[in-house]
């Protein structure tokens, strides 16, 4: 007797339709992996690449050279009210108040007063832009953290070749005083590829937003240009008695017969004050 160890007829169409269905289900597994192990790996160099950038311009605009240079910049006219010494008038020195409270604000938003800020050379060299944060911009970077030109804060409009930029403004704390004024710089991080690039939704970062995320950068410095510096004077005859001082005054310069001399002390007060 003899057993048949071959199957000569081969697979039936059942069989082969099984078959092939199994082998597409396996490679559509496998392509989800390996296309979300691709994804994931992006992220993660962009997540790095953003964070580097992030820490470069936290840096620069932590800077009190760079401060002071963007606050000087003639491509910032509306800073001059930072820039402006004035002298006190009264007690309080309410003349010194000089940023308007258009500029005044507690917190980022999108409609502040932008800038471009400066990289922190000190003269004789001229200083350079560090991030021209103002909406005509178009420099940005790209995904892997180098410099390009053709951003858009137009989300309508983005572009993969130099998907990133940043809104740079500023807001005063309050209008000034003798003692100073605090200014804060905001750096807000717009993340804009095209719409079809995978990390379009992964790095929600819109020109409208107001949250500030780990990529943005926000500083302090506090200016004392509106604190008056100039010793002022009270002037009695060829005598100068400081503001706040006080000294005693004779009638006479000296006294005759064994008289007392008549003396008066004077204070000189702000308001009187040259």
């Amino acid at each position: 007797m003899r057993i048949k160890l071959f199957n000569y007829k081969g697979y039936t169409l059942t069989e082969m339709a099984v078959a092939i269905g199994l082998t597409a289900i396996v490679s559509i597994g496998t392509f989800a992996i390996i296309r979300n192990m691709s994804s994931g790996t992006d992220r993660m160099k962009a997540d790095t690449a953003l964070v580097d950038i992030s820490n470069r311009m936290q840096n620069i605009m932590a800077d009190s050279t760079a401060a002071l240079n963007t606050i000087n910049a003639a491509a910032n006219p509306n800073l001059a009210c930072v820039r402006t010494t004035v002298e006190c008038t009264d007690a309080t020195c309410s003349a010194a108040t000089q940023c308007s409270a258009g500029y005044v604000a507690s917190t980022y938003s999108t409609g502040l007063d932008r800038i471009v800020f400066y990289n922190n050379e000190q003269a004789p060299a001229l200083p350079t832009a560090l991030y021209d944060g103002r909406a005509a911009n178009t420099s940005g970077y790209t995904f892997e953290g180098r410099k390009c030109s053709g951003f858009s804060f137009n989300m309508a409009t983005g572009n993969d070749n130099c998907p990133v930029g940043y809104i740079l403004n500023w807001f005063a704390t309050s209008t000034g005083s003798q003692n100073g004024i605090a200014i804060v710089f905001t750096a807000k991080m717009v993340i804009n590829p095209s719409d079809k690039h995978p990390l379009k939704k992964i790095f929600n970062a819109t020109v409208s937003d107001t949250n500030i995320s780990k990529y943005d950068v926000q500083v302090t410095h506090t200016f004392d240009s509106l604190r008056n510096t100039t010793i002022k004077y009270c002037t009695e005859g060829a005598v100068q008695v400081p503001v706040g001082s006080s000294r005693t005054f004779y009638q006479t310069a000296s006294a005759t017969g064994g008289g007392i001399c008549a003396s008066e002390e004077r204070i000189c007060m702000l308001a009187t004050a040259s």
